[in-house]
């Protein structure tokens, strides 16, 4: 829906010989349908969209990722600001999707130009901007606690009656426990990220609705941290694959609320998704032996070692979650029958997905598990290509 009314905007198309899909994926024309006006009387135009990709390249700014932006070579603005052709060094199919989610989206070039670009993302306007296109604004903001959203009376669709709700306040609730209570209270209108573990109780509400959705943008997996060096050799991770009870994880963890998914393409993202792709099998005999194979031996205390070195990782995700915790106990018992040792760390979401993941340090964790999902585009280069790892060098984001 979010795409639909983006596209209202401006249209994007790939440009150029339709003999060939490589140059035309590799130049891109953004063109405005209808003019819409910003909160500060402002109109957006293509010198918005040109100031952005090159503050998003700029390594002084420090955006978390560069994917996408960094093949632009160049861009030419209309002389009536109304579009805005781009010239890149290579093809690159996802190039929409790069404009049409809201974290992308092009900033306001007469608000932020006049900051250096080191100074922007410390502003006032990364929790409460004050330059806004949608359809509401932020009128309060409490770090960790609550967002305020009132209805942006500049929206292009505001003389229709849109957005249909005045205000919507956002709550940053991290224990399922209060959720629940919260529901049982009527104190909330909705929720969303439940606690899979308290579907019975959900159920039972009487004011509200429990939904699921039919296909998934999103899946949860276990991340291997490479940069321990136990972990760079295939036939570990082969094995820590064999063991996994995917059986236990969804029908205990999450009572039935998951399906298997051998490919990084959940079932929402089509083209991409796989229903037959194969997955490992589980078979802890299997990954006994090709342990026994690889030189790895069994100690007194049941865990595996070979030449002074432990088959033992340190197992990380975020606080206060119930299936994960649940997970992380099935996941236990599992490497421990084939000698692996696994050490349960946690950390706040905060934490965990700001400093602990984005560094990568493998001493502080050597597995991960957490959700990915994508924007509108299927494309996973970011998450499997090289030049995607985060380091020092690209802030910690890849690209």
């Amino acid at each position: 829906m979010a795409f639909q009314k983006r596209m209202r905007f401006w249209s994007i198309k790939p440009f150029g010989p339709r003999s060939s899909t490589e140059i035309r994926m590799a130049m891109f024309i953004l063109a405005w349908r209808q003019k819409f006006q910003l909160r500060r009387m402002a109109t957006l135009n293509a010198d918005d969209v040109n100031f952005t990709w090159k503050l998003w390249v700029n390594p002084k700014f420090g955006a978390y990722s560069t994917a996408g932006y960094n093949a632009i070579k160049s861009a030419d603005v209309s002389a009536d600001k109304l579009s805005i052709t781009f010239h890149l060094s290579s093809a690159y199919e996802p190039f929409v999707a790069l404009w049409t989610d809201g974290g992308l989206a092009p900033l306001p070039a007469h608000h932020f130009a006049s900051m250096s670009p080191d100074s922007i993302l410390k502003s006032p306007d990364n929790l409460k901007p004050s330059v806004v296109s949608g359809p509401f604004s932020v009128s309060e903001s409490v770090v960790h606690d609550h967002f305020t959203l009132v209805r942006n009376p500049k929206y292009y669709l505001a003389s229709q009656g849109f957005p249909y709700l005045d205000k919507i306040v956002f709550r940053f609730v991290t224990d399922a426990n209060t959720i629940l209570k919260d529901l049982q209270a009527g104190s909330i209108d909705a929720s969303w990220f439940l606690d899979v573990q308290k579907t019975p109780a959900y159920q039972a509400l009487s004011n509200y609705t429990l939904t699921r959705t039919a296909t998934s943008a999103g899946f949860e997996a276990i991340w291997i941290n490479e940069k321990n060096p136990i972990l760079k050799d295939v036939t570990i991770r082969k094995a820590l694959a064999m063991a996994i009870d995917h059986n236990a994880l969804i029908q205990t963890a999450r009572r039935g609320a998951a399906t298997p998914l051998c490919t990084d393409h959940p079932s929402g993202i089509v083209p991409g998704y796989q229903a037959d792709a194969p997955c490992p099998k589980f078979d802890p005999a299997a990954a006994n032996t090709l342990l026994d194979q690889a030189g790895w031996v069994k100690g007194a205390d049941g865990v595996r070692a070979k030449n002074g070195q432990r088959l033992e990782f340190q197992y990380s995700t975020t606080a206060n979650n119930a299936w994960r915790a649940a997970d992380e106990l099935i996941l236990q018992q599992n490497f421990k029958a084939i000698g692996v040792k696994i050490n349960i760390q946690n950390y706040p979401a905060g934490t965990f997905f700001g400093n602990i993941l984005p560094q990568g340090d493998p001493n502080k964790y050597q597995l991960a598990e957490f959700e990915q999902t994508y924007t509108y585009d299927g494309d996973d280069s970011t998450n499997i290509q090289c030049n995607q790892i985060p380091t020092a060098a690209n802030n910690y984001g890849g690209g």
